[in-house]
């Protein structure tokens, strides 16, 4: 590639282009290239190219494609003679992978169908599935929206189902997700809780809050002050520097002159070189220019809306890349897993960025601002909603905080 901005690579077209004979098309042409084909997303301080190995394409293309975490859970229902839900396939960014189970009975059947669609026995558009005293057993697997329905016959039989569903929902997040909303301070309303209690099963589902327990993972749309300042994956809470404006449910806003928030949290300089994720999310559309930092600390940080496309990043860099994110605001993250290069995302899009590391600087962790030696410097005039920072996260634990977080968002968020 001569041009020095590539195209951005989505993993979802890839993933629609039908995985694996597209990613095995992808590392097929990618072994074909030279290492001095590949250009990255930004050049370096004198204007020269700086080039991505194939190798470390190859391993990125690879993993954003890899499988979500996924759970068991073991389910048993009477099926009457008139439609009933089997499985209800939720809207909350959780997604059903696939069913077994068997259908028990002395004589009859059970018809499913998919994709919300009305049963009717031994009818399509569904399948329909014998049942036996001993359970005849059945398996699908499930890439639709909508629930799954099912319909017994003949009149007046009912049949027993035993089922097990596949999901990226853990089972038992829901009992971790009580205990939390139990220790929030504010009154929320029924549809606030249950949409907390949603991203609270995601976060978790996915590994996110296990993954950043050393670190933090923070959301700003809360009920009140306190509540905004939880660490979700456990550490401890932020603290306020010089009071920036909270609002109960559109978080937090920064004067960009000596406002900040302190995680208490020193990002380490063993094992966090070439191991992190740092993210902000951001509505803001307003340009901020150049060393006004969202987050970070050290020679790990999020600078923001510098330009109408560009935000300034670092990744265990010796010195700031401007990466085209091709817009302001939304969720931004940097990931590195390699000494050699390091991942920058706006929202669903990845940017490799050749960079090779340096030793990370011991240093706290701040949002609204970068932890310096000893106090926060470069703030950072822009309204946040959330952050998190901590170990590396995939490409799936990337995309599983968007989505939850957006649909969370979008149910609570003051407007």
């Amino acid at each position: 590639m001569s041009d020095n901005n590539p195209p951005n690579i989505d993993a979802e077209e890839i993933k629609a282009a039908g995985a694996p004979k597209a990613v095995a098309a992808l590392l097929t042409s990618v072994s074909d290239l030279a290492d001095d084909d590949l250009m990255s997303a930004s050049r370096a301080s004198d204007g020269t190219p700086l080039v991505i190995t194939k190798s470390s394409l190859a391993t990125w293309i690879e993993s954003i494609v890899m499988d979500p975490l996924t759970y068991t859970h073991d389910n048993s229902m009477s099926v009457p003679v008139t439609p009933v839900t089997v499985v209800a396939v939720p809207a909350d960014g959780a997604r059903l992978v696939e069913v077994w189970g068997q259908v028990y009975g002395d004589i009859g059947t059970v018809t499913f169908t998919m994709a919300g669609a009305t049963p009717v026995p031994a009818s399509p558009p569904g399948f329909t599935v014998p049942a036996s005293p001993d359970g005849t057993p059945f398996q699908f697997s499930y890439p639709e929206a909508g629930a799954i329905n099912a319909i017994a016959s003949p009149v007046p039989l009912a049949t027993t189902l035993k089922f097990r569903t596949t999901t990226t929902r853990n089972p038992n997040s829901s009992f971790s997700a009580d205990a939390f909303l139990a220790s929030l301070t504010a009154s929320l309303s029924d549809s606030q809780l249950a949409a907390t209690k949603i991203l609270y099963e995601s976060l978790q589902s996915a590994g996110i809050l296990a993954r950043h327990s050393s670190g933090g993972v923070y959301i700003w749309l809360a009920g009140n002050e306190v509540d905004a300042l939880r660490n979700w994956a456990g550490g401890p809470s932020l603290m306020t520097i010089a009071s920036p404006l909270f609002t109960p449910w559109s978080g937090f806003s920064f004067d960009g002159a000596s406002q900040a928030l302190r995680t208490q949290v020193m990002m380490p300089v063993s094992g966090m070189q070439d191991d992190h994720t740092l993210g902000v999310y951001s509505d803001s559309t307003t340009v901020i220019g150049p060393n006004k930092i969202a987050g970070g600390c050290g020679s790990i940080s999020i600078g923001s809306n510098r330009t109408e496309k560009c935000s300034a990043v670092r990744s265990s860099s010796a010195t700031s890349d401007v990466v085209n994110f091709n817009g302001m605001g939304g969720l931004q993250m940097v990931t590195r897993t390699s000494p050699e290069y390091f991942i920058a995302t706006r929202n669903e899009i990845d940017i490799p960025v050749k960079r090779v590391s340096v030793a990370s600087k011991s240093r706290e962790v701040y949002f609204g601002a970068i932890g310096g030696a000893s106090m926060p410097i470069n703030f950072c005039p822009l309204d946040l909603k959330a952050g998190l920072f901590g170990p590396s996260l995939t490409r799936q634990q990337r995309e599983a905080f968007r989505v939850a977080f957006q649909v969370f968002k979008n149910s609570v968020e003051a407007r």
